[in-house]
């Protein structure tokens, strides 16, 4: 990748500087802008390289970096810029195992069927059922949705689901243990958030 870190502190000047650099950014994205601008925000811009010759199918490495910001959260309104409907997000959240579950404050919390969640009848694989669930579900309520598929504390779990990452996964992760944590207790949170770029109204404000 070819990677800048880009401050500004009107959006035309941020704007003009990526319509020059070949990314592709609609005009009617300065308000976004601005408004990320205005809240001490800086910008990553990523591009493959040329000379690392990626083809049409290949897989690219993913990103990873790091950030400190005083609100727990994800922001989602820019990567609404280019978008034409909606848009499903899986967050994946590590935390200390003291702090537990991690949730979504400022959008709508929404749940499926959990009794007797599928039959094998031949009509619909598991997929199919929980993607027409979580449809029904986002259908129902106004504004984007979120969903708790998957919350569990590793390390005290008995029976656990699975071999837990090890310290130098969780480190390759990104995550850093608190000081008073032993290496192999903390807690995994998945969440699947829906919105259309009109109902991304304000970045998540996650909470744990």
């Amino acid at each position: 990748y070819s990677i800048v870190i880009l401050s500004a502190t009107e959006s035309l000047a941020l704007f003009t500087w990526l319509d020059d650099n070949d990314y592709s950014v609609p005009a009617e994205s300065l308000d976004v802008l601005q408004a990320y601008l205005d809240g001490g925000n800086y910008f990553l811009a990523a591009k493959v390289d040329e000379s690392a010759e990626i083809g049409d199918g290949d897989t690219l490495s993913p990103l990873q970096f790091r950030y400190d910001v005083e609100m727990f959260g994800l922001p989602i309104r820019i990567g609404t810029l280019n978008a034409r409907d909606t848009q499903d997000v899986l967050i994946y959240a590590v935390t200390d195992y003291d702090d537990g579950a991690v949730g979504i404050s400022n959008y709508s919390m929404v749940e499926v069927d959990n009794e007797c969640m599928w039959r094998d009848d031949g009509d619909q694989t598991f997929a199919e059922f929980y993607a027409d669930q979580f449809s029904e579900a986002y259908e129902s309520t106004e504004g984007g949705v979120w969903l708790a598929e998957y919350a569990w504390g590793m390390g005290k779990c008995d029976p656990c689901t699975g071999d837990p990452p090890d310290d130098t996964d969780m480190a390759t992760l990104g995550f850093e243990f608190a000081d008073n944590a032993s290496g192999d207790e903390y807690f995994f949170t998945r969440l699947h958030m829906r919105y259309t770029p009109e109902e991304a109204t304000q970045d998540l404000v996650l909470y744990p």
